[in-house]
């Protein structure tokens, strides 16, 4: 089992001797958390997202998971969170990997744990989010050994609402729900009837109500509301707390 790890601060005469891609701030603990775990055979690390897609160009049939930094550079961040686009932006690497090689699993690290990096993380592609420190680094070890057998993993530490968002995001067929979408669908689970749901959504109309969900319907496959509802359910998706 191969591991890639995106490593910003590594010379780049590193990558010769490992085989991970790590894109990274210079946090080694969890590259060597890796390497030392018995399930792994290589880690090789490379130092920036070109070398990350040539890499994966090459040897794309002999990774089973990519790791890398949602962003690397904390001049780009704002107080609120908010990223912007550099040689170094982890987000956008993982959705060119996405796009390129789409059952390639992917795990995203962070030091910025805001709701929206975290979101936007699983909506370009990502299989899980952690954050620096959490969990114990052989723990964090150990998931992204499943995540690369197709496990899925949903981190301990989100809180409720978000751990709903993230089994939607992660689901093919429910991937591309928007937040709007989502909202309505945990007050369908909450069993909200149609008004209640619209009042507490602030949309003026009933049919906007009807509209969102015979869009989800169609995007998604299902052929109603009862079989939409069944499917969040089988996924561990519960009511929100409103």
């Amino acid at each position: 089992m191969v591991f890639a790890i995106f490593d910003r601060r590594t010379t780049v005469a590193a990558i010769v001797s490992i085989r991970v891609v790590m894109f990274d701030t210079g946090e080694s603990l969890y590259y060597r958390a890796l390497q030392r775990y018995s399930g792994i055979e290589s880690v090789t690390l490379v130092t920036s997202r070109a070398q990350l897609m040539r890499f994966l160009k090459d040897h794309y049939k002999s990774v089973d998971v990519v790791v890398t930094d949602l962003i690397l550079d904390a001049n780009t961040i704002s107080s609120k969170g908010a990223r912007g686009a550099t040689d170094f932006d982890g987000l956008d690497a993982v959705g060119r990997i996405r796009k390129r090689w789409r059952k390639l699993p992917i795990v995203v690290l962070t030091r910025f744990w805001h709701e929206e990096n975290v979101l936007a993380a699983y909506r370009a592609g990502a299989h899980w989010v952690v954050k620096y420190q959490q969990p114990a680094r052989r723990r964090f070890a150990r998931q992204v050994f499943d995540i690369a057998q197709h496990k899925r993993v949903i981190p301990d530490e989100f809180d409720p609402v978000l751990t709903n968002r993230i089994r939607l995001l992660v689901d093919p067929k429910l991937k591309d729900t928007s937040n709007a979408e989502q909202d309505m669908l945990f007050l369908m689970l909450a069993r909200l009837d149609t008004d209640q749901i619209a009042e507490t959504l602030g949309w003026s109309t009933r049919q906007s109500l009807y509209n969102r969900t015979s869009t989800i319907m169609a995007r998604s496959g299902f052929d109603s509301r009862s079989e939409l509802l069944d499917y969040c359910r089988e996924l561990g998706v519960t009511a929100d707390p409103y």
